[in-house]
């Protein structure tokens, strides 16, 4: 068990891929590492109020340094990140979202998660990306399922969860937000 956490730390933590997308622009995704505190900060500060509060449920205009600490500092066996670099744009490479997840609950497979993309970059399929590449991070570390909690009127996260290809549940809440469960265990051949 060991050897296999080792291994998928690595295989976590050195993670990379390019990819196109819907424009045809380059991209690449690749794990977000504590010296990337700048790049994770730039993308934050492209997110415009509406994509914040789908993200954190509420308003928020600042991250305390202990929640920037907690987004960038990683151990990439319980809480994993990824950051997608946007190339060719008109100032060069551009961090332009964020995906990660974080392990829950005591069985340690299933794992929270989220993402952040920058306001101009949305709709580019960058979302899906992400979550693409998290999944095959998560199957290999053992995780079977991920969970992630949806605003209601935020169509576009609901889109990006319904349009993935992987085994959705979905759950309504309090008329309010959408518990979305994605079966990572059913979808093993993606």
């Amino acid at each position: 068990m060991l050897h296999r956490m080792n291994s998928h730390m690595t295989f976590a933590t050195t993670y990379t891929a390019d990819e196109i997308i819907r424009d045809g622009r380059a991209l690449t995704i690749r794990a977000l590492h504590q010296e990337d505190r700048e790049l994770w900060q730039d993308v934050w500060e492209h997110l415009g109020p509406e994509s914040i509060y789908y993200r954190f449920f509420s308003p928020k205009r600042k991250m305390s340094d202990a929640e920037v600490a907690y987004f960038t500092q990683l151990d990439f066996v319980t809480h994993v990140a990824l950051i997608a670099i946007i190339h060719n744009t008109t100032d060069g490479d551009t961090p332009c979202a964020i995906g990660r997840y974080h392990v829950v609950g005591t069985s340690q497979d299933t794992a929270e998660i989220a993402f952040a993309v920058d306001d101009e970059f949305q709709g580019l399929g960058i979302g899906t990306l992400l979550l693409t590449h998290l999944a095959r991070i998560g199957r290999l570390a053992g995780i079977s399922e991920f969970v992630a909690f949806v605003l209601a009127e935020n169509q576009k996260m609901l889109e990006v969860f319904e349009n993935c290809g992987i085994p959705i549940q979905k759950k309504l809440n309090d008329f309010t937000m959408w518990e979305i469960r994605l079966r990572l265990a059913d979808d093993a051949d993606k």
